[in-house]
C-alpha cells in the first residue's frame, strides 16, 4: 500500500501546493488522511492511489492520443507529429497555396524583414511554440514547436514534443535539422518571445546560433501598424475571428490552460488533452500563412475604413521609404468625414510635399487643415507663414497665422512662445520694409 506521507508530498508537488492545507489557528494539525482527501476535492481530481509509472508515459499511449512517432537523432530520440495540407486547403477564407502570390520581396520591409530582398514561399518558415510559462527563465520549456513550411505543392507541419525534460538535447536537435535550410522566420510575437526562448534553449545545450541570422518576420508588430483603432485588440483570435474567417473546433483549448494540461502528462503520464494542445498549435501555424495573405490584400486595397493607413504610411516614412508612405498618407486622406489620423495623414503628406519642392500643393494642404482647425493646427500656421514670408512675400497674412498660432499655444510652453514671439518681431520688420 502507497505511504501516505509520500502521497501527499507527490501531491503537493504536481499541484503547487505550498504549506500545510488545512491547519487553522487555534486547532490542531489535520491528519495526512484529512489533508490528501482535501487536496483532492481541490482540484477536483480522481483519487490518485500510487504515482504514474514509466509505462504510463510510454510512446504507446502517447501515439493513441496524438498519432505521432519517434524520430532519432545523433543525441537521442524524440517525438513528432506530423500533417500535411494540399495549397488548395481553405483556412477560413483563404486558400493557403494563395501565400504564392503574394509579392514576398515587397511585403518584407512592412513585415520586418530586408528591402528588396528576393524571396520564394520555399524560403519561409512558420514556427509557434507552446511553452510552460510565459517568463524567458531558464526554468521554462518550449515543450511543443510547431513548424510549418511549403514543399511540393503541399503545406507541411512538423511538430516537436518534449515527452520528458531529458530528451530536450534530441528535440532541439531535431528543431535544428527541420530549420537549418530556411531563410526566413515568420512568427507572431516571436522576437519578443518564442525567438529569445528557442535561443535560451540552444545555449543551454551548447548548439551553435542560426535564428538570428534569419531574416524574422513578426506579424503581431504588423497587425498593431495595420489594423489599430479597426478591432477591439491584435490577438491571434480576434484577427481569426474578425479578418480571416477562422472558426476553431471545439477541440481548441484556451492558451492559459495549455502549461496545467503538459505538467499533468509530466507528472501523472496522463495523455488527455494533449490532443487539443496540438491541435491549438497546428491552428497557429497555418493561421500565421494565412494572415500573411490577408495583409498583403490590405496594403493593396487601401481602405482606410479598415485599415489605419496613416499608422502603416508613418511606418513605411520612417524605414526611409518615403514614397511608399505618402502612397498611404493620400489613400488615408480620402477617408470620408474628419477625422484625427486623416488630419495626421494630410499633415504628413503637406510636410512630402515641402520637402519635394511642390510647395503651393503643401500650401493648400496646410490651409485645408487650418480651414477646419484640424490636427497639428498651430504647426500648419507657422509652416504656412513660413511659406508666405519667403516665397511669396505676403508679410500681413503671415502675420496673422502667426497671431493664430499664439493663441493655441499654452502659456507655460515658454519655449515655443518664444520662437514664434521672434518670428512675429522679424515679420513686422519685414513688414515696415516693404
Amino acid at each position: 500500500m502507497d505511504d501516505p506521507r509520500e502521497r501527499l508530498r507527490r501531491l503537493e508537488r504536481a499541484f503547487g501546493v505550498t504549506g500545510r492545507p488545512g491547519r487553522r489557528a487555534g486547532t490542531r494539525t489535520s491528519s495526512l488522511r484529512e489533508q490528501l482527501e482535501r487536496i483532492e476535492r481541490r482540484h477536483a481530481r480522481r483519487p490518485l492511489s500510487r504515482a504514474a509509472g514509466p509505462e504510463e508515459r510510454g510512446p504507446s499511449r502517447l501515439e493513441e492520443a496524438l498519432g505521432g512517432r519517434e524520430v532519432g537523432t545523433p543525441v537521442g530520440a524524440c517525438y513528432e507529429v506530423k500533417a500535411v495540407y494540399r495549397e488548395t486547403y481553405r483556412h477560413g477564407g483563404y486558400r493557403i497555396g494563395a501565400f504564392r502570390d503574394v509579392d514576398l520581396s515587397a511585403l518584407s520591409p512592412f513585415c520586418g524583414g530586408g528591402e528588396g530582398v528576393p524571396s520564394r514561399a520555399e524560403d519561409f518558415l512558420f514556427l509557434d511554440l507552446e511553452t510552460t510559462g510565459l517568463s524567458l527563465g531558464t526554468g521554462t520549456y518550449g515543450f511543443l514547436v510547431g513548424l510549418g513550411y511549403f514543399r511540393g505543392g503541399r503545406y507541411h507541419i512538423h511538430q516537436a514534443f518534449l515527452r520528458r525534460f531529458d530528451e530536450e538535447p534530441a528535440f532541439l536537435a531535431h528543431i535544428g535539422k527541420i530549420m537549418a535550410p530556411f531563410r526566413h522566420l515568420v512568427t507572431f510575437n516571436g522576437k519578443a518571445f518564442d525567438i529569445p526562448l528557442l535561443e535560451a534553449r540552444f545555449a543551454l545545450h551548447g548548439r551553435p546560433e542560426t535564428l538570428r541570422e534569419m531574416v524574422s518576420w513578426d506579424l503581431l508588430y504588423a497587425a498593431r501598424r495595420l489594423w489599430s483603432g479597426r478591432m477591439e485588440d491584435c490577438r491571434l483570435g480576434t484577427i481569426e475571428r474578425e479578418r480571416l474567417g477562422v472558426v476553431r473546433e471545439g477541440t481548441d483549448i484556451a492558451g492559459e490552460a495549455i502549461p496545467g494540461v503538459y505538467f499533468r502528462y509530466i507528472h501523472e503520464g496522463d495523455v488527455r488533452d494533449l490532443d487539443r494542445i496540438v491541435y491549438h498549435n497546428a491552428m497557429d501555424v497555418l493561421t500565421m500563412a494565412a494572415m500573411v495573405i490577408h495583409i498583403d490584400e490590405s496594403l493593396k486595397e487601401k481602405d482606410p475604413t479598415r485599415s489605419n493607413l496613416f499608422s502603416v504610411g508613418r511606418y513605411y516614412e520612417r524605414r526611409g521609404m518615403a514614397g511608399v508612405g505618402g502612397e498611404y498618407f493620400e489613400a488615408a486622406s480620402r477617408r470620408e468625414g474628419a477625422s484625427a489620423e486623416k488630419d495626421r495623414a494630410l499633415f504628413h503628406l503637406a510636410g512630402q510635399q515641402r520637402r519635394a519642392g511642390r510647395f503651393e500643393e503643401a500650401a493648400r494642404i496646410w490651409r485645408e487643415l487650418i480651414e477646419r482647425e484640424g490636427h497639428g493646427f498651430s504647426a500648419c500656421c507657422v509652416e504656412l507663414a513660413k511659406h508666405l514670408e519667403h516665397r511669396t512675400r505676403q508679410y500681413d497674412q503671415a502675420i496673422d497665422l502667426v497671431l493664430r498660432a499664439l493663441e493655441r499655444t499654452d502659456r507655460d510652453d515658454s519655449r515655443k512662445r518664444a520662437k514664434l514671439e521672434k518670428r512675429l518681431a522679424r515679420l513686422r520688420r519685414k513688414q515696415a520694409r516693404a
